[in-house]
């Protein structure tokens, strides 16, 4: 009786051991494969943690409040929302295409975090569609891993928001590092176009169109001088350029 108790025991500790060893050897292709998993899903966590408290307590979040409330009350609907930083403040669609009613909720100096916090402004307007540029803003300052979860978040929570909208995300633009404001991305010209291959991802795995702005402005891989003055943003020559080249998403 003893041995047979034995044996029964013997055969279940090789098959506890067996299938402990699949774990083992899966767990580890895993990270074999995939060797920032833990990073990325630690970036993850701890950024969806931290990213929306702190935010309301800044004055800028005040003003977006604001914002929304004024134009929920107001009953505005609009085409096409330009949601993006200064790039899109700076833009005057609505001239360019006044049969559209458009909305520019450019905002100058946000970066991913603003972007994704201040999101809930653009259902107040119940666009049809949504053009969305960022990213550049701190993009020297942050890795692609950051990048690509604080991107994908914006547009998830963008999406979240307005179900019904169709979303369009612009790829950043190409910088000319020898102006002014361009400077600051001096080793960032092969990370932007990392960047943009991440935000076309994004867009491919979320259903949404990607628009490569990239290709469109780069000269070598740089923003040529008859386009900017400071290396960064664009003149009006671009925007005309930028507007002929979206208007079958547009219209």
């Amino acid at each position: 009786m003893r041995t047979s108790k034995n044996k029964f025991v013997k055969r279940y500790l090789i098959y506890v051991s067996f299938l402990l060893n699949i774990l083992f050897v899966a767990l580890f292709c895993c990270l074999f494969f995939k060797k920032n998993i833990i990073n990325e899903i630690l970036i993850m966590l701890e950024y969806k943690k931290s990213i929306e408290i702190p935010y309301k307590n800044k004055p800028e979040y005040l003003v977006a409040e604001a914002w929304a409330n004024s134009l929920s009350k107001l009953d505005i609907e609009a085409d096409v929302v330009f949601y993006g930083n200064s790039i899109t403040f700076d833009s005057d669609f609505q001239l360019l295409f006044p049969k559209t009613r458009i909305c520019n909720m450019g905002c100058k100096g946000d970066d991913l975090d603003d972007l994704i916090n201040r999101s809930f402004i653009i259902s107040c307007v119940k666009p049809k569609k949504i053009f969305v540029l960022g990213g550049i803003n701190k993009f020297s300052q942050i890795s692609l891993e950051e990048f690509k979860h604080k991107y994908k978040l914006m547009v998830e929570t963008i999406t979240k928001q307005n179900p019904t909208a169709q979303i369009y995300l612009q790829g950043m633009l190409p910088v000319n590092i020898n102006l002014l404001y361009g400077k600051q991305y001096i080793d960032c010209i092969d990370k932007i176009k990392a960047g943009n291959d991440i935000i076309k991802d994004i867009a491919t795995s979320s259903g949404v169109v990607y628009i490569d702005l990239y290709s469109l402005f780069q000269d070598d891989d740089s923003l040529p001088l008859k386009y900017t003055e400071d290396g960064l943003h664009i003149n009006k020559e671009a925007y005309y350029i930028w507007a002929n080249f979206i208007e079958k998403y547009l219209l």
